[in-house]
C-alpha cells in the first residue's frame, strides 16, 4: 500500500482530520467532480430541450405515413433522450464525489495496487514526502508535472472544440439536406432503391453525428483535468 493509500485510509477509518497536503488534494478532487456536474447538467439541459424539439417535430407529421421525415425526427429524438439519461447519470454520480470527495477517494484509490517499483521513482518519492508533510504548496517537480498535463488537456480541449464545431455544422448542414431531399423523393421509394448520393449524404449524416457526440464528450474530459489538474495528474500518476 502507498503512502497515499495509508494516508487516505487512515483520514477515512480513523477520523484523523487531513494534514494541509491531503487537504489540497480532497479540496481539488471535489473540484474535479463539481466541474463534471456544471458541465454535465448544462449538456442535460441542452439535450432535454432537443429532445422536445424533435418530439414536436415528429408529432407534428402526419399520424398515418412513416415518411422518412419523421423516421428522422424520432431517431434524433431517440440520440437525444440517450444523451439526456446519460448526462443525468454523470450528475447524480458526480454530485456524490462533490458532497462527499473522502469517501469518492477512497473508493477510487484504497483498493488500487500501486506500482512497487515506482517508490523509487524521485518524482514519486517526492510526491510521498509531501504527502507526509504538514505543506498545502505543491513542490516545483510536481508543479511542472500539472502544468504539463494543463498544457496538455487545454490544447486538446481547444483542438477538439474546433472539431467539434465543423462537425455539428456539417451533421446540421447534411440531415436538413438528407430531409428536404427526401420529401422530393417518391413517398413508396425504400431506402434501398435510394441513389448513391443519397446513400453517401445518410452516411455522412450518421459518422458525422456520432463523431459530434464523441468529441463533446472530449471537450467535456479535458475541460475538467484542466480546471482540476492535481486530480488529473493523480489519474495517472497513481
Amino acid at each position: 500500500m502507498s503512502t497515499f493509500q495509508l494516508a487516505l485510509k487512515e483520514i477515512i477509518n480513523s477520523g484523523v482530520p487531513p494534514n494541509p497536503a491531503m487537504s489540497r488534494i480532497i479540496f481539488d478532487y471535489s473540484n474535479y467532480h463539481a466541474i463534471m456536474v456544471l458541465m454535465s447538467g448544462f449538456l442535460f439541459l441542452m439535450f432535454s430541450f432537443l429532445s422536445f424539439k424533435f418530439w414536436t417535430k415528429f408529432k407534428n407529421q402526419s399520424s398515418t405515413r412513416w415518411t422518412f421525415e419523421k423516421k428522422s425526427y424520432l431517431y434524433l429524438l431517440f440520440i437525444s433522450i440517450i444523451m439526456a439519461l446519460f448526462m443525468l447519470l454523470l450528475v447524480v454520480a458526480n454530485t456524490t464525489n462533490t458532497l462527499d470527495p473522502q469517501n469518492g477517494l477512497s473508493l477510487t484509490y484504497e483498493q488500487t495496487r500501486p506500482d512497487v517499483s515506482a517508490d523509487s521513482d524521485a518524482l514519486h518519492q517526492t510526491f510521498n514526502r509531501w504527502i507526509e508533510s504538514s505543506d498545502s504548496n505543491i513542490p516545483p517537480s510536481i508543479v511542472s508535472e500539472i502544468n504539463r498535463r494543463v498544457t496538455f488537456h487545454t490544447s486538446k480541449a481547444y483542438k477538439c472544440l474546433a472539431l467539434l464545431t465543423l462537425l455539428m455544422l456539417l451533421s446540421i448542414k447534411t440531415w436538413k439536406k438528407i430531409i428536404n431531399r427526401s420529401k422530393t423523393i417518391n413517398a413508396s421509394l425504400r431506402f434501398i432503391h435510394w441513389n448513391l448520393r443519397d446513400k453517401v449524404s445518410l452516411a455522412i449524416g450518421n459518422v458525422s453525428l456520432a463523431l459530434t457526440l464523441l468529441l463533446l464528450i472530449m471537450v467535456v474530459a479535458n475541460i475538467q483535468g484542466a480546471f482540476a489538474p492535481l486530480t488529473a495528474f493523480l489519474v495517472g500518476f497513481l
